[in-house]
């Protein structure tokens, strides 16, 4: 990619004075959060994901009024669904039924609450092509959504309608999570990482070697069910990038990024 063939254009029809607190993007849509937690949409809208309360594409930014006396704090986006992180923690979500966790089988085109984390404060909200993961106040993991690969960390590969906590991760101090397009991850307080979902190409650093010429077979350890301690690093995990063939991370090591995996 050589930088001098990229050329910028400026988001039209927001406002001339915003201060833009985070931008959530999907392969279809667009939705940006300011800090005045207002929250603005664009893009396809096929399954209600934008918010407006229908399923009308939208070419150009528009401020979605159904958010409006929310107090949005954070957002996070997927193909064909919007989630919306509020004050005190609670989450809503519109879009595509399958993956906006309210298990019902209508898309949902303006915002819902989720009953189901009702009784927790969600502190932060990630979101995959098709999946989610809400952290806690406490520490506890609940996941939704495709389940393929195992990215679900629940021991199975299947759909998940509603949230449920990850139980294997009881002990774990969890600091944070990420999610990619087929993979997971959780950061731990003491730098540590585990990952679970599509290993393919060794992509999360989890198939075993015997040595250094050593290969595994290609499906070996290709999927990985349920959050998996990766190989020790010489220095505290700060950050991790899932790719959908390949993974990075950022370490303790003056700020500087490295792969995850060896091919």
């Amino acid at each position: 990619l050589d930088p001098a063939t990229i050329t910028l254009h400026p988001v039209d029809n927001l406002p001339k004075r915003i201060a833009i607190k985070k931008v959530a993007m999907s392969s279809t849509h667009t939705v940006l959060l300011t800090f005045d937690n207002e929250i603005f949409a664009w893009g396809s809208n096929q399954h209600g994901q934008l918010g407006f309360g229908d399923t009308v594409d939208r070419p150009s930014p528009q401020k979605v009024e159904t958010l409006k006396s929310k107090d949005v704090q954070s957002v996070a986006v997927g193909n064909g669904f919007s989630v919306f992180c509020c004050d005190r923690g609670t989450i809503m979500a519109c879009g595509d039924h399958r993956l906006v966790g309210l298990g019902g089988n209508e898309d949902i085109a303006r915002p819902a609450l989720l009953d189901e984390l009702l009784r927790v404060h969600v502190s932060e909200l990630v979101c995959g092509s098709e999946h989610c993961l809400a952290l806690t106040e406490e520490g506890e993991i609940f996941v939704w959504g495709n389940g393929e690969d195992g990215r679900l960390g629940t021991g199975k590969s299947e759909w998940i309608s509603t949230p449920v906590q990850i139980s294997t991760l009881d002990g774990v101090r969890v600091a944070s999570c990420r999610a990619g397009v087929n993979a997971s991850a959780v950061l731990t307080e003491d730098g540590h990482c585990l990952a679970m979902g599509n290993n393919q190409f060794n992509k999360l650093n989890l198939a075993h070697r015997q040595g250094f010429f050593t290969r595994e077979r290609n499906d070996a350890f290709a999927n990985i069910l349920l959050p998996t301690m990766l190989k020790a690093f010489p220095a505290r995990v700060i950050d991790v990038y899932l790719g959908e063939f390949h993974s990075g991370g950022k370490f303790d090591i003056a700020n500087k990024v490295f792969p995850l995996f060896n091919i």
